[in-house]
């Protein structure tokens, strides 16, 4: 699919909901722009980007990745915090870290953190922001910590990069009794039929993209309940209106599951 068939395609569910909604106005709008695409298909440039691995990309988007405005992140991380808001400080684990975003709002609430990424540019990144924090370089199929030694674990917009949501079973395991789990990830609708990406540029100017996989939502509740985990919330964070067309469809996926107490 290239860029002028996307577009025809966003108006095309823009329109669908308008006309659901009974908004005439949208419905014109929405029309008009997929009839001036179809006069002019002029911008035909591919939307599908060039894949390159995790590590390459976010290697090439660690200096960048705070300034550039990210859809994803401004839905998922009011809501993140809400769901962690109040808990009593202890010990929190960021699984993706990234360049720290979670772990630094976690370690002001007054917890000991550990950030953990599988990327060292963006734990380079983190680490210049806050250096009294710990911060490791780890796969989060891996988790270099122990059984049990964390009241908090959070994995933000990272299980997204992994075909099966089998990396919960290694979050759950750090999990103490009554502790709580919080995970977000790019909603399955923007991955799977929007075909979102996380996306950079190279150094030498080219625009990447790294794969990026949708998990349903049942898939969520079934690694949760195998790993002993309770989910307790679940939210669709919408888009805030930027883009005009995505408005109120939803951008995000965020979850709580908390481990039972003893």
């Amino acid at each position: 699919m290239n860029e002028h068939d996307h577009q025809i395609g966003l108006h095309g569910l823009a329109l669908l909901r308008a006309g659901v909604k009974g908004d005439a106005l949208g419905v014109h709008r929405h029309r008009s722009a997929i009839t001036d695409l179809l006069n002019d298909p002029s911008d035909a440039t591919s939307r599908v980007l060039p894949e390159v691995s995790v590590q390459e990309g976010y290697a090439a988007w660690a200096t960048s990745y705070d300034e550039r405005r990210n859809a994803s992140i401004r839905a998922e991380e009011p809501v993140v915090r809400e769901l962690l808001q109040g808990r009593t400080p202890g010990v929190a684990v960021d699984v993706g870290t990234g360049t720290g975003r979670h772990a630094t709002w976690l370690a002001a609430q007054g917890h000991r953190v550990t950030g953990i990424d599988t990327s060292r540019a963006m734990l380079e990144v983190a680490r210049s922001r806050a250096p009294e924090l710990e911060w490791i370089e780890a796969d989060l199929r891996a988790l270099p910590l122990p059984d049990a030694c964390a009241d908090i674990v959070v994995c933000g917009l990272t299980l997204s990069h992994l075909p099966t949501l089998v990396g919960i079973a290694e979050l759950a395991r750090l999990l103490r009794p009554g502790g709580r789990l919080v995970v977000s990830n790019p909603h399955p609708l923007a991955t799977d039929v929007l075909h979102a990406r996380a996306w950079t540029t190279t150094a030498d100017g080219i625009r990447v993209q790294v794969p990026e996989w949708a998990h349903g939502l049942g898939e969520y509740v079934a690694r949760f309940v195998a790993a002993g985990l309770v989910p307790t919330v679940l939210q669709e964070p919408p888009h805030d209106g930027e883009d005009p067309m995505l408005q109120g469809m939803p951008a995000a996926v965020v979850w709580a599951a908390d481990r039972p107490e003893a």
